[in-house]
């Protein structure tokens, strides 16, 4: 249970209160004796800093000695291992050695808790070691990955200036990270005309990855028989998915966007469809989330006409694109995320720490999370979160502040921090309006905060507890929180952290375990 199963041999040897001096490859015995009230599997997981030995009965059981840990992230999953043991009494063991920075090690086994982090680690050990030889492979095949844009005029580019729309905007990024990109969109086309040309537009390029880009609007929702429609959408866009896979190549879907002659009930196949595409096992794209006006509609000022984004709109949408995605798509799908249960707390010694998120670049719009519990209120105002333009503040009241620039707003929202109690907390920002959004406990507040240029994010864990926090490069839709929240789907459009938060370990410097396919996550830094 976090600190339970951690010994830090630095401060178990200190000298007058003073850590003790490490050099590298110093070395620490510690022993447990076991009584097994019965024959059976010793089952168990390890990590260390940064060389460590096992042995039952004196008998090794688990080495590191030749590599060492494999990983700055020390946790009793890093390693596991297991032996027979008879009835009666026994004796674990284990030699430390230090590495340059740190002397320290992280052991748990035998509770159900600790099997199931020992099996989740052990599936990601196997997946990890599957993508590096299929990421191997495709190096072989092709020094550069090769992306397809698969949709329709949007996608294209109509509306923007010299047909540089958001798809080819993300093009020309990706060149930068050394891929390859071709854009095979033709305005009109419906999920039936693609499926149509698939094989002779896309797979003829040879195509690591296939972007789908289409619209409700061109399949036909505004007719007549708009239900027959959405059910045709999902159906042909489940088809192309299952095709583009079959063909070795990697999908991915963006959502949904505006349309200006959109009705309340267009709009809400749109909602719908967009919220099942979010929970699929297929990484997507959130572009409603960055022009969306609250009705299906685009905002004021970014539409070329109806059924099109002019190069604001078109920027706007781009932004939405996490680029450091497409990067991890080496396996074939985004995985399910599974939310922890369990509470990051940062050591006593550490309470200057905070977690931070740098994003690729400056957003547009943003979703930020996290959940909390706080066992007693602040004696005055805390920091719970923080970016560029916008700060959070529990006040001893219980009530949450917000600071956004030089404004000074409170929320007439009270929040119970009472003890042992979880509260869910988001800040939504859309770029287009101006607007930001705060999310608590299934209550929202709207503010204006005019236009925010944000890149970097801080959650302070300091006084409280916090778990499962998330940044989206999107406005994602408020009936979305409920559904992250407490149904445990995680909506995965445009998602570029998830984190747990249940690291055994947090230092300074090192990256926390992200579960989405983005190359980046949280970091734990020093608060200046």
């Amino acid at each position: 249970k976090g600190d339970d199963y951690f010994i830090d041999f630095a401060k178990v040897f200190s000298i007058d209160g003073k850590d003790y001096p490490i050099r590298e490859g110093t070395k620490a015995l510690i022993c447990a004796p076991i009584n097994s009230p019965q024959s059976g599997i010793l089952h168990a997981g390890a990590g260390a800093d940064w060389w460590m030995q096992w042995a039952l009965d004196g008998e090794v059981v688990l080495s590191t000695s030749k590599k060492g840990n494999q990983t700055g992230r020390f946790h009793f999953s890093n390693h596991e291992f297991k032996a027979n043991v008879t009835a009666g009494d026994h004796i674990l063991s284990a030699q430390v050695k230090s590495g340059s920075g740190g002397w320290r090690v992280h052991t748990n086994g035998g509770s159900e808790e600790a099997y199931r982090a020992l099996h989740i680690a052990a599936e990601k050990r196997i997946k990890k070691l599957k993508d590096e030889r299929e990421f191997k492979a495709r190096v072989q095949k092709n020094s550069r990955m090769k992306i397809v844009v698969f949709g329709s005029s949007v996608a294209h580019g109509y509306g923007a200036a010299n047909m540089f729309g958001w798809a080819n905007q993300m093009g020309e990024r990706l060149a930068k990270r050394n891929w390859e990109y071709v854009n095979k969109s033709i305005g009109g086309d419906n999920t039936s005309k693609l499926l149509a040309r698939i094989d002779r537009d896309v797979f003829s390029e040879k195509p690591d990855v296939v972007l789908i880009g289409l619209s409700l609007a061109n399949e036909g929702i505004r007719g007549l028989n708009p239900e027959g429609v959405y059910k045709q959408y999902i159906r042909n866009m489940k088809k192309l998915i299952q095709v583009i896979r079959k063909h070795g190549c990697i999908p991915v879907v963006s959502n949904c966007y505006p349309h200006a002659l959109y009705n309340e009930k267009s709009y809400g196949y749109v909602r719908s469809f967009n919220a099942e595409l979010a929970t699929w096992p297929v990484a997507s794209i959130d572009l409603m989330g960055a022009v969306d006006n609250g009705q299906g509609r685009w905002q004021k000022g970014q539409a070329r006409d109806a059924g099109h984004p002019n190069d604001i709109g078109h920027t706007e949408m781009s932004s939405a694109v996490v680029d450091s995605l497409f990067d991890g798509l080496i396996g074939e799908e985004q995985g399910t995320i599974t939310p922890t249960l369990l509470w990051y707390e940062v050591p006593l010694d550490e309470k200057d720490i905070m977690l931070r998120y740098s994003a690729d670049s400056h957003l547009k719009s943003y979703t930020f999370g996290w959940g909390m519990r706080c066992d007693e209120l602040p004696s005055s105002e805390l920091v719970l979160y923080s970016s560029e333009n916008v700060k959070l503040f529990l006040l001893p009241t219980g009530q949450l502040k917000v600071h956004i620039k030089n404004q000074v707003q409170t929320n007439d929202m009270l929040v119970d921090m009472g003890q042992d109690k979880v509260h869910h907390i988001a800040i939504a920002y859309r770029h287009a309006t101006g607007k930001l959004c705060l999310y608590v406990d299934g209550m929202t507040k709207e503010y204006f905060a005019g236009k925010l240029s944000d890149s970097t994010f801080e959650l302070r864990a300091e006084g409280v507890r916090v778990r499962n926090a998330f940044v989206y490069y999107s406005a994602i839709a408020t009936e979305w929180f409920d559904t992250l929240f407490y149904s445990k789907r995680i909506p995965k459009s445009s998602l570029a952290v998830f984190s747990p938060l249940d690291d055994g370990l947090v230092i300074p410097g090192v990256p926390l375990l992200n579960l989405t396919l983005g190359d980046k996550g949280f970091e734990a830094v020093r608060i200046p």
